[in-house]
């Protein structure tokens, strides 16, 4: 399940964790075995959280159900969906991730890591990606495979 934990106060200590069909955010005080667990309705696989001066932020892998269109009938556009993968930024206000971005990749990527920036009011990013690979009609099987990227991402307010 792929869990992350972090200090969420001096007090307290939370994780973010993939289930089948989730992530959910748990939290606790250090010196109590009882924890409080909250289910937020989204499909992100959290890689890492980091304390910055904008509060708490997470990288994870972000899972979305898009709609293709493929004919029409008599009633509108009849559909197949497709998932989507990349790799997003998040704010965590409280138990509740709020999307802030998603970083260049082409569908198979993840475990993302995250840490201060150079610049004030910055976080890099590590992920890898083969969505260089997969452009140039190469496959994971097949040197260079995936690629590890770090970008640099401004945060603002």
């Amino acid at each position: 399940c792929e869990p992350v934990l972090y200090v969420a106060s001096p007090t307290s200590v939370a994780c973010c964790v993939r289930t089948e069909s989730s992530m959910e955010v748990g939290a606790g005080h250090r010196d109590v075995e009882q924890w409080r667990w909250w289910n937020t309705k989204e499909v992100i696989h959290p890689s890492a959280v980091c304390l910055t001066n904008h509060g708490m932020l997470m990288a994870g892998r972000r899972l979305e159900e898009r709609v293709i269109a493929r004919d029409r009938d008599k009633k509108g556009y009849v559909g197949e969906t497709e998932t989507i993968t990349t790799t997003a930024l998040y704010h965590l206000h409280a138990q509740v991730p709020v999307f802030l971005c998603d970083l260049p990749s082409g569908g198979d990527t993840g475990y993302a890591g995250i840490a201060d920036g150079p610049e004030e009011d910055t976080v890099l990013v590590s992920y890898y990606s083969q969505h260089e690979s997969l452009r140039n009609g190469k496959f994971g099987t097949t040197l260079p495979g995936a690629q590890v990227y770090v970008a640099e991402v401004g945060i603002r307010g």
